[in-house]
């Protein structure tokens, strides 16, 4: 019998939303890896027997930063070889700069247009 899926965090993606930890069922996940860069962030990881295996995390990640991994011969939770994964964080941030540059390009205006 294959052994059941367990979520595996890719910290070069994830950017520590707590959308992982929210999605989760049965509160098996915490915000609390705190060595992953130099800000000290609090980033996501199993903080708890109970997993059900049922990979809400992984689905609910808007950046795919959870992989739903089989453990190997040893127990060992291992990340899969990198895919393009970071193209989606690249695409995110230019995202999210466009949404603020608008932002701002509206503000100015309406500012323009208060000053006239």
């Amino acid at each position: 019998m294959a052994a059941k899926k367990k979520p595996v965090f890719d910290y070069s993606i994830c950017i520590a939303c707590g959308i992982c930890v929210q999605a989760c069922p049965v509160s098996s996940l915490e915000l609390q890896k705190t060595d992953v860069d130099r800000y000290k962030k609090a980033y996501p990881e199993i903080a708890r027997e109970g997993c059900i295996s049922c990979g809400f995390c992984a689905t609910n990640c808007p950046l795919d930063a959870v992989i739903m991994v089989e453990p190997d011969e040893n127990g060992n939770l291992v990340l899969p070889p990198k895919e393009k994964k970071s193209k989606k964080k690249k695409e995110a941030k230019k995202a999210a700069k466009a949404a603020a540059a608008n932002k701002d390009s509206a503000e100015n205006k309406e500012i323009k247009e208060e000053v006239k």
